[in-house]
């Protein structure tokens, strides 16, 4: 990219994230108006959202073994239409027993609120879920509302942590 966003636009590049995450905004407005901050165009701005936009399959190998044996959820914070960027609606399907978007349901992380849904969603009790994101204050709004959490900066020791805690849960 040619420009970054001048010191004084950060909180407008904020409040436009939050717009996004919570489906005030599309998208393309949510591009166009940050290439506006930037002095760059919009179209170059989702450019650099599709390459940021990618699968972690080491990740969906290890909810797709979960299968069967866990509740699954993907809870995200994401703005309208870009999960269909990622995935077909017969993948969510198949990896997910509910899907909690912040842009869809107007709450985002890490307020307590959107944890308390995705756990009534999948018909536990918070304290019976395990949230996984690699953002601290993610997990911290997990737990504050009863979950155990799990930070996840590498896919493969996540993966160990993870089967850990299941481990010792059932013990």
């Amino acid at each position: 990219m040619r420009s970054i966003v001048p010191l004084e636009h950060l909180k407008e590049l904020n409040d436009l994230s939050h717009s996004s995450d919570y489906g005030y905004i599309s998208d393309s407005e949510y591009a166009e108006k940050v290439g506006e901050l930037m002095g760059v165009p919009g179209a170059e701005v989702e450019g650099i959202i599709r390459a940021q936009c990618i699968r972690n399959e080491e990740m969906l190998n290890l909810v797709k073994s979960l299968r069967g044996e866990c509740k699954t959820a993907l809870l995200s914070n994401i703005g309208r239409g870009r999960i269909d960027k990622l995935f077909t609606v017969d993948e969510l399907k198949g990896l997910f027993d509910t899907v909690v978007l912040s842009s869809e349901v107007g709450m985002v992380k890490p307020h307590v609120d959107i944890y308390q849904l995705t756990a009534e969603r999948l018909g536990l009790d918070p304290s019976e879920c395990i949230m996984i994101d690699d953002i601290s204050v993610n997990v911290d709004g997990a737990v504050e509302t009863g979950m155990k959490g799990l930070i996840c900066a590498d896919t493969k020791q996540c993966s160990e942590d993870l089967l850990n805690m299941l481990r010792s849960q059932n013990a």
